[in-house]
């Protein structure tokens, strides 16, 4: 990951010292990914790859100590990016009641930048970001099995249709990587086994999900 950043690490810290201290949230009840070293391949269990962060998202849904109506609290704090894509912002409704999944950010999709960003996994395929589109589907399949008392945090930039252009040191954004297409073909692997999960894909190449 180029453009490191130095405070994610404590914040992350911090803010488990917050639940645990403050709030009384059980350590067991939290799970955690850090990387506190540059990251080498294979990523350990506990290192915030693009696996390890889709694969501890997805296993909210399956997790027998989260009851229906449980507070959750999901916490990223990294870069994010943002792709621009001229087809996005067609037709998305964050009120609709149809399972669309909206798009933050006109005309552009936003995203998250896992550590293992840019490298190569054991095919030789290029590792891309996490998209907007893609946390979105997931929290909207855990609404459905775990209810609505979901709190996301993203402490990065382009987090939620941030549009300032903002550049300095202490910014949490890079550059996108080359591919937009290789990113929503990684959320279509990871998000194909949810029950009526559709991929429509323009012609242009992009992608919105459809949930219902």
């Amino acid at each position: 990951m180029s453009s490191p950043l130095r405070g994610c690490v404590s914040d992350a810290l911090f803010m488990e010292n917050y639940l645990t201290k403050c709030l009384g949230v059980p350590k067991g009840r939290i799970q955690r990914l850090i990387g506190t070293q540059p990251y080498t391949y294979p990523a350990g269990p506990s290192i915030p790859s693009r696996a390890n962060i889709i694969r501890t998202l997805l296993s909210v849904m399956t997790n027998p100590q989260i009851d229906y109506g449980d507070n959750i609290i999901i916490y990223y704090s990294g870069h994010g990016s943002r792709y621009s894509c001229s087809e996005c912002s067609h037709n998305c409704d964050s009120n609709s009641d149809d399972g669309q999944v909206s798009v933050a950010g006109s005309g552009s999709i936003e995203a998250l930048c896992p550590m293992d960003r840019n490298t190569r996994d054991t095919n030789g395929t290029v590792i891309p970001d996490i998209s907007d589109r893609e946390i979105n589907a997931i929290l909207f399949q855990i609404c459905r099995i775990k209810g609505n008392r979901i709190t996301l945090i993203l402490d990065c930039c382009h987090s939620g249709g941030i549009t300032q252009d903002l550049s300095g040191p202490g910014v949490r954004t890079v550059l996108p990587l080359a591919s937009l297409e290789d990113m929503l073909i990684a959320a279509d692997e990871s998000l194909k086994c949810f029950p009526r999960y559709k991929s429509v894909s323009p012609r242009t190449g992009s992608r919105i999900w459809i949930l219902m």
